[in-house]
């Protein structure tokens, strides 16, 4: 009586959930009992493999190896069981043939010691292999067909969920609960206000699932502005088509967030320890004696706790705490302006910035322009690349180079039409701050507290036992109190003699200007 090894396994993982493998050990074991076959093992891998690195194969073959020449037969109901590679099939039939083992396909029986059967065992082989191809090229072309048709083929990346159309195509739609923390993510990080990490850890809490390498991957992704990217293929070079889903940013804010990403450095004002709160002029107050940075530092006496002021390199220089606190608010209540101050500068600077509009509605033009013969030359580029004059890899290149000048025209022309009311903005907010300096301060949180002074007194603050004073008030806050005073004091001849004054300051653009007191 002959003997055999049966095997069994799927040609896909769907079929693992399904009764195929069932159905091949009955249909074999059916076999080897009407051709009396004796049925020493039975091996089943229930997972797909292109090769044979499968866990159950190897034990095959340490079982053939174990039992050399004992064994006759490895059978299997179709050589597509069997593999779906031709050149390993042919190794390892070899192999096995070494082993003293035949293997055999029920389905498909063969006698290999006929020469002219080898044909049949490589159509049989080859077979699954051109199967295996062909189904591999229909999935690429249908992803490709509908990537380029704005559909988003794979798993939706955070933000979005996985959905089907009314006629059944793969879509994706922004996830109510994940969505806004995506939003987030980009707007802070815009600001420059704010670390990679520091954000991913704010998201993170709020139920952000992912991490730092994802959402390094995430904040650096277009699928969020609503394209869709298609990747190289043969011919055709890699590219970005506009999606037909919502998108979550705008691209003048992707933009933004790239630029901040690729070099703008981050500084932030931490606490070093708990007495942060108790100390906001750390840090900006300097000593008399050394010019070294004060710090500060809490003592517990028998009135409660107090806290104080002192030198770090050791100087006398020693104060309480509140007694420099209340002297701050003295000089902070010195700069303050009255309302009427506030409504005769707001008139002035109206008139002045209908002067800066005709100055940017001239460079929005010309921007507009160079934006339209960009668009031009892409057109041209693409003809050039359709008629074969250029490489794919030049047309990438170019193409790459187009993509970049033309966001960042883009990002200009977006700052230019924001400019002029964002300006009006941030003076508002400084002349209202100069009108309330002091309920500012008092209102203001920990952090905001030493970007109000930190502003306001670039130069630091020292105490001189009895004041508090500075060394330098901020220049543009220092001009505005100038220009006020003069107002004030002049009666006729307001309006012109500070646009006189005015032309002597030197124009800085239309660069966005970061507002004083928001650094």
């Amino acid at each position: 009586m002959k003997t055999a090894i049966i095997y069994t396994r799927v040609s896909s993982d769907d079929q693992a959930r399904g009764h195929s493998l069932s159905d091949q050990e009955i249909r074999l074991r059916d076999y080897c009992t009407k051709n009396e076959i004796k049925v020493m093992a039975h091996f089943q891998d229930d997972h797909s493999a292109k090769t044979f690195d499968r866990p159950a194969f190897k034990r095959l073959l340490d079982f053939a190896k174990q039992n050399k020449r004992q064994i006759d037969l490895l059978l299997f109901v179709n050589w597509s069981r069997y593999s779906r590679n031709a050149g390993d099939d042919y190794a390892m039939i070899k192999r096995l043939n070494q082993l003293h083992l035949e293997p055999q396909a029920i389905d498909q029986p063969l006698d290999l010691s006929v020469p002219e059967n080898k044909m049949m065992l490589a159509f049989y082989l080859a077979s699954p292999e051109v199967e295996n191809d062909r189904r591999a090229l229909n999935v690429i072309s249908g992803q490709r067909r509908a990537r380029k048709s704005g559909r988003f083929t794979q798993p939706a990346p955070f933000g979005y969920m996985n959905r089907r159309d009314e006629e059944l195509k793969a879509i994706i739609i922004p996830n109510q609960k994940e969505a806004p923390l995506v939003k987030e993510s980009f707007t802070l990080l815009a600001s420059g206000s704010y670390a990679i990490k520091e954000v991913w850890f704010k998201m993170k809490t709020k139920g952000m699932r992912c991490s730092l390498n994802q959402f390094h991957n995430l904040i650096r992704n277009k699928v969020y502005t609503g394209q869709i990217f298609v990747p190289a293929w043969k011919d055709e070079v890699e590219e970005w088509v506009k999606g037909i889903h919502e998108p979550l940013i705008d691209n003048t804010l992707f933009i933004q967030v790239q630029n901040v990403l690729n070099g703008k450095k981050i500084q932030h004002i931490q606490p070093k320890n708990k007495n942060a709160h108790e100390l906001p002029l750390r840090g900006l107050l300097v000593c008399r004696k050394c010019g070294e940075n004060i710090t500060g530092s809490g003592s517990r006496g028998n009135g409660g706790r107090l806290y104080y002021y002192h030198c770090r390199k050791g100087c006398k220089e020693r104060f309480r705490a509140d007694t420099a606190h209340e002297s701050l608010l003295k000089l902070l209540r010195s700069i303050q302006i009255t309302s009427e101050a506030k409504k005769l500068y707001t008139a002035i600077l109206k008139d002045l910035l209908g002067h800066s509009d005709e100055d940017r509605n001239q460079q929005l033009k010309t921007l507009t322009q160079k934006l339209e013969k960009l668009d031009a030359r892409l057109l041209r580029l693409q003809d050039t690349f359709l008629d074969g004059d250029i490489s794919a890899k030049d047309y990438s290149q170019i193409r790459e180079r187009y993509d970049q000048e033309k966001s960042q025209f883009q990002l200009q022309i977006t700052d230019l039409k924001n400019i002029s009311t964002d300006f009006k903005k941030y003076m508002s907010l400084a002349i209202d701050f100069l009108l309330n300096v002091e309920k500012f301060y008092l209102n203001a949180p920990w952090k905001l507290k030493k970007k109000i002074l930190g502003s306001t007194f670039p130069n630091k603050l020292y105490f001189d036992g009895e004041k508090v004073r500075t060394n330098g008030m901020n220049e543009t806050l220092t001009s505005i109190l100038h220009d006020i005073k003069q107002l004030q004091s002049s009666k006729k001849g307001s309006l012109s003699n500070f646009q006189q004054r005015s032309s002597l300051v030197r124009h800085t653009g239309f660069e966005p200007v970061t507002p004083t007191l928001s650094r």
